[in-house]
């Protein structure tokens, strides 16, 4: 299970069981208690799913959110009211987390990919380039996946790459991260 959807797991269970006594999800004789989500913006009440909350916050604005509030309710009774700016702040890092995690995920294969194409001897730049040093260039996100087939393809994208170097990243929900260079250090922005 990918990190993101372990973090938001958490949250859901942070948000439905935080400050209760264990087994408030359950009833003395081991039933499930009714579990309701309720999201209030502008007062006007909307009761929500636990899959639509995550993507209804995370499409707010800061001020929006700040003006919203996540009410829980289990069998009826409130157990934990949250306001949806914390909430979509919890998302938003989860993102980044996620796709920052993603790009981190790609260098093993990168390097390996150069590492096959760089000749014993030749890592010295200022060297002369032999015909069978092609370093990063020639690298795809396809070829990648040949040392690694759970790379996740559809989140990364290969911009760039060249004897020396390239820069990789990865979106999601409108948030970019990036790797420029073996050397460089993973950041947020584009390549």
């Amino acid at each position: 299970m990918h990190i993101y959807r372990l973090q938001v797991a958490l949250v859901i269970c942070v948000i439905l069981v935080a400050g209760l006594v264990p087994g408030i999800a359950h009833s003395e004789n081991g039933a499930a208690k009714k579990t309701v989500i309720i999201l209030v913006v502008g007062g006007v009440r909307t009761t929500i799913s636990e899959a639509a909350i995550e993507k209804r916050v995370r499409g707010m604005t800061a001020a929006q959110a700040r003006k919203a509030t996540i009410i829980v309710l289990v069998d009826g009774a409130i157990v934990r009211e949250v306001t949806a700016s914390s909430y979509r702040n919890f998302v938003l890092e989860a993102d980044r987390n996620r796709i920052i995690s993603t790009v981190l995920q790609t260098l093993p294969d990168i390097e390996s990919y150069n590492a096959d194409n760089v000749p014993a001897g030749s890592h010295d730049p200022d060297a002369a380039v032999s015909r069978t040093d092609s370093g990063y260039s020639g690298m795809t996100i396809a070829r990648l996946t040949r040392y690694d087939a759970a790379l996740p393809q559809q989140h990364v994208v290969l911009v760039r790459a060249s004897r020396t170097s390239y820069c990789v990243q990865s979106s999601l929900y409108g948030q970019t991260a990036f790797k420029n260079g073996p050397s460089a250090k993973v950041a947020l922005g584009h390549c």
